[in-house]
């Protein structure tokens, strides 16, 4: 027994120490990459956002001239990055599409990394995957920014008139600011704990990892990586100084992507149907942990569309992705004439 006992403490420091290494290895590769790529495209193309303040003038009397010879690039980076995410939903390897996705919310990356460090300043050049949007199609960029609803709601001005404004609006930066730092730390420690779990449940030869975090979530990792995710799309708000952007598209289609690979998963798990699986799936919650009245409503749309609750093929989880994807961008559309980032 206390052999027994040993051995698995061994395996579950051996998971902490993997998960760790695997955590904190891939992000800090996601930094060096965008040192990386921004040196290398600073070697042929000029950066028109961040500069030295000695080339300041020269630069600013140049902007319109290095921006309009960026912007047929942008569009032919943007183009490329959303047809390898369509060629992984039509090959049916959807991390291609994951993959594609992360292309589109690296410069927001980018600006988190930027704000923490000046090692890892690599955010100027490789912006331009949305140039041509911050000139010509700026809306765009914010589809689903309800999704920031408190923070418009501080920048909207609808409480300048009101006697209490700086105590609502410095409130509502504050609820604003609390979310962020929970969505960052508290996605990386659920990401985290959902890698600890797993390897310890694969060394104790689990065939269903059903303990611990899984007992909240059948995707823990996913939900992690989201609500890390949201927590980067707030950060660079806090930095006036950053001249980068903050369109919240590029966190929806990654959010969108990683659910429908989620659910892809799950499908491929019930093909093959064992007893063990069914019943930690039918007990246990998707991605949060919900009131059944809260998951009810949120599954409506699903069983409006499908007549049921659960999308079994590709073509229905395009179609329920499509519309909670196109709902949140109706849902934002008033929020439009509160959306002046300078871009």
């Amino acid at each position: 027994m206390k052999k027994e006992a040993k051995t698995n403490f061994q395996k579950l420091i051996l998971a902490i120490l993997l998960s760790i290494i695997f955590t904190f290895g891939g992000f800090f590769l996601m930094f060096t990459t965008m040192v990386v790529l921004n040196d290398f495209f600073e070697g042929f193309l000029q950066d028109p956002w961040y500069v030295h303040y000695s080339q300041y003038q020269q630069y600013k009397q140049n902007y319109d001239d290095i921006v309009a010879f960026l912007v047929p690039i942008g569009y032919l980076c943007f183009i490329m990055t959303l047809l390898l995410i369509l060629l992984g939903l039509i090959l049916k390897r959807y991390h291609i599409s994951l993959f594609g996705a992360y292309i589109l919310y690296l410069p927001l990356f980018g600006a988190f990394s930027f704000a923490m460090s000046a090692v890892f300043a690599g955010i100027g050049v490789i912006q331009i995957i949305w140039l041509p949007f911050f000139h010509f199609a700026p809306d765009f960029l914010n589809a689903g920014a309800i999704i920031l609803f408190p923070l418009y709601l501080q920048r909207s001005g609808v409480f300048e008139e009101i006697p209490l404004a700086p105590s609502l609006i410095g409130a509502l930066l504050g609820v604003t600011l609390l979310l962020m730092v929970l969505s960052i730390f508290l996605g990386l420690f659920i990401f985290v704990f959902g890698v600890i779990t797993w390897l310890y449940g694969k060394f104790q030869g689990k065939a269903v990892i059903d303990f611990w975090i899984y007992r909240f979530s059948r995707h823990p990792q996913y939900l992690g990586l989201i609500l890390f995710n949201y927590g980067l799309l707030l950060f660079p708000l806090f930095f006036p100084f950053l001249t980068v952007p903050f369109p919240t598209l590029p966190w929806v289609l990654l959010t969108l992507i990683i659910i429908g690979m989620a659910i892809t998963e799950e499908n491929t798990l019930l093909r093959e149907c064992t007893e063990e699986y069914t019943h930690w799936r039918t007990r246990t919650p998707f991605l949060i942990p919900l009131p059944k009245g809260i998951i009810s409503v949120i599954l409506w749309p699903t069983r409006l569309l499908l007549r049921k609750e659960w999308p079994e093929r590709n073509k229905e989880i395009l179609v329920i992705l499509l519309f909670y994807g196109l709902l949140l961008i109706s849902l934002s559309l008033p929020l439009f004439p509160f959306m002046d980032w300078n871009y």
